[in-house]
This record gives C-alpha cells, sequence and structure tokens, in this order.
C-alpha cells in the first residue's frame, strides 16, 4: 500500500540473498527482481483521453477520485490523466479528490463534484469499488443519464472485474481498464522460478506475452498490456473478467 514504507524489507531480502518479486505496485526504492505491472501512467491517460473523447462538450469539468498518493498506482494515475488532459484538451478544468482508496470518502467527493459542477463532463475513478455509489449518487442528484444520452456524465474505472462488465453491458459504466490480474498472478510466479535460476533481464527487452521490460525507478518491470474496454470490447472472451461465466 505504500511505495516508500516497503523499503527496509527489501534491504533486508537482499542482504539475505532473497529475491523479491513485487506485483501490481512497484516500490519507490529498494532493489526487487521484477515489477510485475502494467503501465499506471498509461491508465491515467487512457481514462481521460476517453472521458475527453466521449464527453458531451469540450469544456467543462472533469473530477478524478484518486487513490492513495501514497502508492505508486494512484500517483501514475493521476499524473498521467492529468498530463494528457493539459497537453490535449486544455479546456477542460481538472478537480482532484484524495481518497486514499477508501470507496465511502470516493462517493462522497462524487457527490461533491455533482453538487458544485453543473458543466461536470466525467468522472474518473482510480478503481472500481466505489463505481455503485458514484450511479446511486449521480441518480439521487437527479444527473444520471444512461452512456449515450446528451447529457450523460462519462464515468470510467480501472480494474476490468466481472461486475464493471455488467455496468458496461447495462449502459451505466462507459469503460474500464481491464487490470491483468491473471497475468499478474501468473508471471509473477514465473519470474520468482526464474530468479531463482539465476536468469536476468534487461531494459528494452520484449517478452513472448506482447510485453515490454522497462526500467522504473530503478528497477525492473514486465509492463503488461491493459486494453480500454467499453461497449465494443466487453465480451471479449480473452478479457479476465470475462473468464467466469456468469460476468
Amino acid at each position: 500500500m505504500d511505495s516508500a514504507a516497503i523499503a527496509p524489507a527489501l534491504d533486508y531480502a537482499a542482504s539475505k540473498n532473497v529475491p523479491v518479486v513485487s506485483v501490481d505496485v512497484a516500490p519507490s526504492s529498494g532493489h526487487v527482481f521484477m515489477i510485475v505491472r502494467a503501465d499506471n501512467v498509461a491508465y491515467g491517460q487512457n481514462s481521460c483521453k476517453f472521458i475527453a473523447t466521449h464527453a458531451t462538450a469540450s469544456s467543462g469539468h472533469i473530477a478524478i477520485l484518486e487513490g492513495d498518493l501514497a502508492s505508486l498506482n494512484g500517483q501514475d494515475r493521476s499524473n498521467g490523466c492529468k498530463q494528457y488532459l493539459q497537453a490535449n484538451y486544455p479546456n477542460f478544468k481538472i478537480v482532484e479528490y484524495a481518497t486514499k482508496w477508501d470507496t465511502p470518502t470516493a462517493v462522497n467527493d462524487a457527490k461533491t463534484a455533482l453538487s458544485t459542477y453543473p458543466d461536470l463532463r466525467g468522472i474518473y475513478v482510480e478503481w472500481s469499488a466505489p463505481e455503485d455509489g458514484i450511479l446511486a449518487a449521480e441518480q439521487a442528484a437527479g444527473r444520471f443519464t444512461k452512456v449515450g444520452s446528451s447529457s450523460h456524465i462519462v464515468l470510467i474505472g480501472n480494474d476490468g472485474v466481472p461486475h464493471e462488465h455488467s455496468l458496461i453491458r447495462a449502459g451505466q459504466l462507459d469503460a474500464t481498464i481491464s487490470q491483468p490480474a491473471n497475468a499478474y498472478a501468473q508471471y509473477a510466479i514465473f519470474y520468482a522460478m526464474v530468479a531463482l535460476e539465476g536468469k536476468t533481464y534487461s531494459a528494452g527487452q520484449s517478452t513472448d506475452h506482447n510485453s515490454t521490460i522497462v526500467s522504473l525507478d530503478g528497477n525492473l518491470e514486465d509492463a503488461l498490456p491493459a486494453p480500454v474496454v467499453d461497449i465494443t470490447n466487453v465480451n471479449d472472451p480473452n478479457l479476465w473478467g470475462n473468464a467466469k461465466s456468469g460476468s
């Protein structure tokens, strides 16, 4: 949960020659053998590009319901979104809410944005848990309309869980980023095994699973692909959120 606080534990593991694989969240200091993680800056960029290109107007407010900024994931998603909008859609005004991955806080912040900004064009929530509460808040405020409506507020989350897919199919949630949870598990074990075998990697190296090894804060990361999911591809059987029947 805290990208800096893990450093002493990583140093201790290194002192005992124990390789560590970090999954989902990257450390901001300390050494790991490999970070198994998607590009979280791209999460933010792609999420806010989706909002900007699907909003009902080319100006207005976009709310970012941020994760914990002590986490590199929260930092990257927020920065990716803000940098993309500022560079490409400067007419949108960004309002940020720090939620620390807390669902009630995120829902309350969404209520604040809904009541404060009549020109609210989109909400980027950096994880999936608050989405139902945000939709309920929109309905309570009389501002909920289905995806594609002329007064619709674009809502995009991050995770790609089965429930999000259901919301997309129902025309309530516009989109999400599919965080490749199955690949996280698979390649975390893979890198733990090859670390024990003494194998090494280098930045710029391509993998056999459509990703690239990159450098991140002095460590190597397998930057796994994380596609945008919307109504056009929500039924793709290759999405991990569709792996179980009834999703």
